[in-house]
């Protein structure tokens, strides 16, 4: 967990478990039950099942695979909204440039 910047104490409190329940979570002599490793998944921001998942050596299953309806969307998204937003820079930008004219003006 110290990859991930969690110490023992850390997961502990932000999960309800105990520092000894975190501590030999990677020994294969405790008995991990599921309420456990969902516990610490939801902790670490995880699918609920990703820690039982590679419990049960089903790593696989953790991988997110993007279905086409998702990309479709994003590709709409992108295609319909940087238009916009290069519409809306250009107008912020002349906007800005009158702003700076008229004061200049104003000034001298």
């Amino acid at each position: 967990m110290r990859e991930l910047g969690y110490s023992t104490a850390r997961l502990a409190r932000e999960s309800g478990l105990s520092e000894t329940t975190v501590r030999y979570l990677g020994k294969s002599l405790s008995g991990h039950n599921r309420s456990t490793l969902v516990a610490l998944s939801a902790v670490l921001l995880w699918r609920y099942d990703h820690l039982v998942n590679i419990l049960h050596g089903e790593p696989e299953k953790n991988v997110h695979i993007k279905r086409r309806t998702e990309d479709e969307i994003q590709r709409l998204l992108r295609d319909e909204f940087t238009p916009v937003k290069r519409r809306h820079v250009t107008v912020s930008n002349c906007l800005s440039n009158c702003l700076c004219l008229s004061l200049a003006r104003v000034c001298t």
